[in-house]
């Protein structure tokens, strides 16, 4: 899970290059990335769990989502 806010942020503004590219993450989400590492910390145990094929359990596959997930919501 090395996928840092920034590279997880969609910049649509590369494409227009009407904005700056700077602060994307803090644009989209109200937070900065400090504020998203800190409630990651708390969120990450409830993200990180997946119902498959009965109880919920912990995420083996596509480790990536968790974070992006969180990112989303």
């Amino acid at each position: 899970m090395g996928d840092s806010w920034a590279e997880i942020a969609v910049d649509y503004s590369v494409h227009r290059r009407d904005h700056a590219h700077d602060g994307v993450t803090s644009t989209q989400t109200g937070y900065s990335e400090d504020a998203l590492d800190e409630m990651w910390t708390g969120a990450r145990a409830h993200f990180e769990m997946c119902y498959y094929n009965g109880p919920w359990r912990r995420r083996t596959r596509s480790t990536w989502r968790p974070k992006h997930y969180f990112y989303m919501f």
